[in-house]
């Protein structure tokens, strides 16, 4: 019997286009040579079981054949092509009846450099970080992606104490969280069990972690008091106590956009990974991460920096579209 052991993503570079293109490898388990005679076919659509017809050969004991989801419809790439996100999937033998040999229904989102397919021992389906198409699925494995972090509230600026919310779609994960903007993990964090009270200026970082998956990334929300700044120690008493500047602050603070940096440690001419928010844009707020490093010359006694942000896909976004 032959199975759909795996299946994978590549992207091609065909004309610079840049494609992204599924495999799906099919492997005899069995003693004997599997003969495909034109009676297997692959499908994605449950109400057409015989999609593709799987060209005439032979897959001898312990060994696979690859297929390429392409929509190209030639002897190794089907008429169809596969949905990143996940759709139906099925290896087909018309045999007096339509017999479904393995089937996906669905399978889970999919991502460049990774494989789906089943374990060794063929108990379950895991995701491989190396994919060897054509190969044994040996090698680190893992049985899905924890969902992202979704906060009820979103980061911003406030004048009144904020009750957040955070949740995740992967059932049984647990969140972790910091309000001092150090990174949350399972030692170092706080496990959510409640909503969390935010009255007074507070970076809110949380990750989601369960047995078994890869965690979640880091969110970050950072929510800003006007007021917690104005009584911030470097903040010149002479502006915010001024009898006509000082009444305007609060709303002054509100009117312009404002960046929030978390980073480790303290701000050197090492690029480190920092957390970037940008909050109260005209296009409203989001947070991304990027390289920050000190910039220029400052003075020694002088509170503020001069820094520089690098967008580099090593941290996410290779470039700052806002």
């Amino acid at each position: 019997m032959q199975k759909i052991v795996k299946i994978g993503k590549i992207v091609t570079s065909a004309a610079g286009s840049g494609r992204k293109v599924f495999w799906i490898q099919i492997s005899n388990p069995t003693q004997i040579d599997v003969v495909i005679d034109g009676s297997y076919h692959l499908t994605d659509d449950p109400l057409d079981l015989t999609k593709w017809q799987i060209p005439a050969q032979t897959i001898t004991p312990g060994n696979s054949i690859v297929i390429f989801a392409s929509g190209k419809d030639l002897p190794t790439h089907t008429n169809f092509s596969l949905k990143t996100e996940g759709e139906y999937l099925a290896l087909v033998k018309v045999d007096g009846a339509n017999t479904i040999l393995t089937e996906f229904n669905d399978y889970p989102r999919q991502f460049n450099n990774l494989s789906y397919g089943l374990a060794p021992d063929f108990s379950t389906r895991l995701y491989f970080s190396n994919p060897t198409p054509n190969a044994d699925n040996i090698g680190e494995s893992f049985s899905d992606y924890v969902r992202d972090t979704s906060f009820s509230i979103d980061r911003g600026i406030y004048d009144s104490p904020q009750s957040v919310e955070i949740t995740t779609l992967t059932p049984d994960a647990e969140i972790y969280f910091t309000t001092d903007g150090s990174e949350p993990d399972a030692t170092s964090g706080t496990l959510y069990t409640a909503p969390i009270s935010v009255i007074t200026t507070t970076t809110l970082r949380a990750i989601a972690i369960k047995d078994d998956f890869v965690s979640s990334n880091i969110d970050t929300h950072t929510y800003i008091f006007p007021a917690d700044v104005i009584a911030h120690p470097n903040m010149l008493t002479s502006v915010t106590q001024d009898p006509v500047y000082g009444p305007q602050m609060e709303n002054s603070l509100q009117a312009v956009p404002t960046i929030s940096l978390v980073f480790p440690g303290d701000l050197d001419r090492t690029e480190k990974e920092t957390s970037v928010e940008l909050i109260n844009f005209e296009d409203g707020s989001t947070q991304l991460n990027a390289g920050l490093e000190r910039y220029g010359s400052y003075v020694t006694n002088f509170a503020k920096r001069s820094m520089r942000l690098n967008f580099r896909k090593a941290y996410g976004a290779g470039k700052l579209e806002f």
